[in-house]
């Protein structure tokens, strides 16, 4: 690799942070180049004559490892050899070489989050614990927070023994600690070990045993970690442990800290000096991404305690804003804009994102995008009505209606009610002898084992009960009751996050609207030929599509024009969030937008309780069109 090649593209300064040694801190805006310098860097360092197996690269997650990977290979011509890892992946590679090392299983199952939900359900149902009174995804939380502040791994072998509380030191008359004890116990029981345990189990790993933390330190002579504001205690724990060489670069923003609420301490890069004597700190201020209007708008949102951005050109890019009389409304704007975006501007569909805070507002934007024929990809999931619990929730009122055996295969074992594929089979054989539907097999087998344990009769007593309702019910009444007999809604109450439950809610809402704008009269059949043409039209991939995107998934991404929908109080900023980060959010939301930035919220109503648009708008008004 030649040199003038590697810093092709760099200014003085970055060139300045590529080569430097030891501990380096660099401190830059969106769009001033951070993963692009480390990538930089770690050529340099090979072209200088480290071994490549001797450079150690942190990134965010897997994304952000593989956007890395294919900087290298672009600037090289070829896939890099090095170590470019995620935290979790590094620590697994530990964990699954040396377990034999520590007082736990050999044999175990790296779990992700959906399966420490399933251990959560079991422990809540042994304890006959309420997901409404300790809410599932805050109790992961609270045993993500006692795993880091408790020394757990030297007694994770003895989780199943009476006294495991007293050798942790945990009160088990709070009902947090004493789920806590069940948790570690199902986990034991199920050799199963998550996100944390991984991380833990290699420092524990590492400080037990000398030989493999010379080893590891002597394989990680140079280190890189980019996003270094979202580190967490234990990650720093780690590089504190590995950097016996002292050649640690990191790369960070302290303005886009958007992760405290999983641990990340964005104080580890502000106080990289106080913490590595000797440092080099190199400041990015000279913004390449966004024309001037963006960047000017975005640094008036922040109050920022990092370097301020620098313009590199005084280009004519726009930044507007748009009250809309409601969501629906709202809606309706972003796909005319987005579609005046496209034709009059003659710019790429694949080169719009729409920007928004939880996944349950995508809805009405898909719908008023489908309405308009706008293809549109979904980049973190699913388009809505492509959701599993949204095809569940369907699922159910089809079954209702037509009996169907789809529906019925989808649906029977959510919740689980112990009728396995074997059971299917014989209904599905019943019902082919006798030309009926599988629903109505079980039905005609209901007093026979096994389908007459009390699930099974509990589910047939609800289908038959909201079925004997229809015509006189409404669909949104018969909705809600056959997700609540079934005890489905219930058992999307175990969701991390809350997004299926949400997503279920803004579902019934959804059904509720074409219910009051039919009159109060929606068909049930009817309504699902229209849903079934939105989740049709979202499952179709093209290859120039609108982007959407959660905020925290458009981390690191850049787009030339950007909408961030849901700009009122109490959506951005969150009622929940801490403010300070909730601006932060929001600068990372905007700060992704090149040569166009549209924002968009509800206005405020003369309606009791109706919300208002959010703060952060008027921050950047100065520097705003109104539309």
């Amino acid at each position: 690799m030649k040199r003038n090649v590697i810093f092709n593209g760099l200014d003085r300064v970055q060139t300045q942070a590529a080569v430097a040694t030891g501990y380096v801190r660099v401190l830059g805006c969106p769009g001033t180049g951070k993963t692009k310098l480390l990538a930089t860097r770690l050529c340099h360092l090979i072209s200088s004559g480290v071994d490549q197996r001797n450079i150690l690269t942190f990134t965010f997650n897997e994304k952000m490892m593989m956007a890395m990977r294919s900087l290298i290979a672009e600037m090289t011509g070829k896939l890099p050899l090095t170590n470019i890892f995620t935290f979790h992946g590094f620590c697994f590679n530990i964990v699954i070489r040396n377990l034999y090392r520590g007082l736990f299983p050999n044999n175990f199952i790296a779990i992700d989050s959906d399966n420490k939900l399933k251990l959560l359900r079991m422990v809540y149902a042994d304890l006959g614990v309420s997901a409404d009174k300790y809410p599932p995804g805050k109790m992961l939380e609270h045993i993500s927070m006692v795993k880091g502040r408790l020394d757990y791994v030297q007694h994770f072998h003895r989780a199943g023994t009476p006294d495991i509380a007293d050798d942790l030191g945990l009160d088990i008359s709070y009902a947090g600690n004493e789920i806590f004890i069940y948790y570690l116990m199902k986990q034991l029981e199920h050799g199963a070990l998550d996100a944390d345990d991984i991380l833990y189990f290699a420092l524990f790993l590492l400080k037990l045993n000398k030989d493999l933390l010379d080893e590891t330190q002597d394989h990680a002579q140079c280190i890189q970690v980019d996003e270094f504001q979202d580190v967490n205690k234990a990650q720093f724990e780690l590089l504190m442990l590995l950097q016996k060489h002292k050649n640690l670069c990191v790369a960070g923003d302290p303005d886009q800290a958007i992760y405290t609420s999983q641990g990340g301490n964005r104080g580890y890069l502000n106080n990289f000096d106080g913490y590595f004597l000797g440092s080099q700190t190199f400041m990015l201020t000279k913004n390449t991404r966004s024309d001037f209007s963006i960047f000017t708008a975005c640094n008036s949102l922040i109050n920022t305690i990092g370097p301020k951005m620098e313009p590199a050109d005084d280009l004519d890019g726009q930044t507007c804003s748009h009250e809309a009389d409601d969501d629906a409304d709202e809606a309706r704007f972003i796909a005319r804009h987005t579609g005046q975006t496209n034709s009059f501007h003659e710019v790429p569909y694949k080169d719009i994102a729409i920007l928004y805070r939880a996944s349950p507002m995508t809805r009405l934007i898909e719908e008023a995008l489908i309405e308009s024929s706008i293809p549109y990809t979904v980049a973190d999931g699913p388009g809505f009505y492509c959701r599993p619990e949204i095809e569940d929730a369907l699922a159910f009122l089809s079954l209702l209606v037509y009996g169907d055996n789809n529906s019925f295969e989808r649906i029977i074992n959510k919740p689980y009610r112990d009728i396995d594929r074997m059971h299917v089979y014989a209904l599905q054989q019943y019902a082919l002898k006798r030309k009926v539907t599988i629903m109505q097999a079980l039905l005609d087998c209901a007093g026979q084992p096994p389908y007459s344990e009390q699930p099974v009769k509990d589910f047939i007593k609800a289908f038959n009960e909201v079925k004997a309702k229809l015509g006189v019910i409404s669909t949104s009444q018969a909705l809600a009751e056959i997700l609540d007999k079934t005890g489905y809604e219930e058992w999307l109450k175990f969701d991390l996050n809350g997004d299926k439950i949400n997503n279920i809610r803004e579902l019934k809402r959804a059904v509720a609207e074409q219910e009051e704008a039919a009159g109060g009269r929606l068909d049930i059949a009817g309504y699902l030929n229209r849903v079934g043409f939105y989740a049709g039209f979202a499952a179709v991939k093209y290859p120039d599509s609108v982007q959407l995107m959660t905020i925290h998934s458009s981390k690191g991404k850049e787009f030339p024009f950007v909408t961030v929908c849901g700009l009122n109080e109490g959506v951005l900023p969150s009622q929940e969030g801490d403010i300070d980060e909730e601006r932060r959010l929001a600068y990372v939301a905007c700060s992704r937008a090149q040569a166009g930035l549209m924002l968009t919220c509800v206005g405020e109503s003369d309606e009791p309780g109706s919300i208002l648009p959010s703060r952060f708008l008027s921050d950047m008004e100065p520097y705003m069109t109104v539309q």
